[in-house]
């Protein structure tokens, strides 16, 4: 993992615009890497709460959720979910894990980028019901960069890259 004088240095340049966040959300991702004794200049109160950084489970978590975003065709939630884990990747320190997540591609909401974790940490850290919605046809195209299905209506389709 990087260290918090790292990722602090890249929060800075988030929070200061010095790095492009076009919706905020990596700004608001990177926060979960950081510790309190990182932020205290920042803190209203010396005395305010902080969660632990655990920076796999959040990006576990955070999994379940996105592929959801993905497979139900949720474009800016997609979008949100793939700007979060591009910090989040970068603050594991992880180059070869930032590589291959920078390297595939973005239709399909994302699905090929979020295979690229899956794969990473593992079907089985996943709940049930995810690991449920990743053993179907549906999602097997979507990483491929297929439509989900053949016709897709919903936008599945789409030329968006990132």
């Amino acid at each position: 993992m990087r260290s918090q004088g790292e990722i602090r240095a890249r929060f800075d340049r988030l929070r200061l615009g010095d790095e492009p966040d076009q919706l905020g959300f990596k700004g608001e991702a990177i926060i979960e890497a950081l510790e309190r004794a990182t932020m205290l200049d920042l803190l209203r109160s010396p005395d305010a709460d902080w969660n632990d950084v655990d920076l796999p489970a959040t990006i576990r978590d955070y999994l379940v959720f996105a592929v959801g975003k993905a497979l139900g065709h949720r474009g800016i939630s997609a979008y949100r979910s793939i700007e979060k884990f591009d910090v989040w990747v970068w603050c594991l320190g992880d180059q070869d894990l930032a590589d291959r997540f920078e390297s595939a591609s973005y239709p399909q909401y994302g699905a090929p980028k979020l295979q690229v974790l899956v794969e990473h940490f593992g079907l089985g850290n996943l709940p049930e019901e995810a690991r449920t919605a990743l053993d179907t046809e549906e999602w097997r195209r979507m990483t491929r960069g297929e439509f989900c299905v053949a016709d897709c209506r919903e936008g599945c389709g789409s030329e968006v890259t990132l």
